[in-house]
């Protein structure tokens, strides 16, 4: 019997090593488990702390574009404003140079006539060309001596004749003529 017990004994010891070892092979793979566990653990927030740091660059890249791009628009308002400002003067200027120039042009083209008229049998007609191209005319006629003095009196009143310049606003060119100081 007692090889029974010793074989009893044996299976006994065997299964409680076996037990054993199944609890130490568990609880070496429950600390590898946990092992790998913490190490994945600790992988993960490792990463989170880089994507953390990764989106602070980020947002701190994208202030900058946005503050740059505030400077180029207030650059673009100010030129566009500049710009307006020198297209408005040139096209006044031109408009301006254009106006003058036309006011120029008809002003040129206009004749000034002034005509005295009494009876008399020899008429006498003065021309007078003013530089600026407009042209004054007096013509007077007399018959009697009478008519002579009355004549004399209204081409002495009227001597001085006014043109008009061609320069911009009613700018007087004047022009004596004393008739009574005309021989023919």
């Amino acid at each position: 019997m007692s090889q029974n017990k010793n074989n009893d004994a044996c299976k006994l010891d065997s299964y409680l090593d076996n037990i054993y070892d199944d609890f130490n092979t568990q609880n070496i793979n429950n600390l590898n488990k946990n092992n790998n566990l913490n190490n994945y653990l600790a992988l993960l927030f490792q990463i989170q702390k880089q994507l953390q740091a990764q989106l602070q660059r980020q947002e701190q890249e994208q202030r900058q574009l946005q503050a740059q791009l505030q400077a180029q628009l207030q650059v673009q308002a100010q030129l566009q404003a500049q710009l307006q400002t020198q297209l408005q003067a040139q096209l006044q200027a031109q408009l301006q140079a254009q106006l003058q120039a036309q006011l120029q042009l008809q002003s040129q083209g206009q004749e000034t006539t002034d005509t005295d008229t009494t009876t008399n049998s020899q008429p006498i007609n003065i021309n007078i060309t003013v530089t600026n191209g407009l042209t004054s005319t007096e013509s007077e006629t007399e018959t009697t001596a009478a008519g002579a003095a009355a004549g004399s009196a209204a081409g002495a009143a009227n001597e001085n004749q006014t043109a008009l310049a061609s320069t911009a606003g009613n700018d007087n060119v004047t022009v004596p003529v004393n008739v009574d100081d005309i021989t023919i």
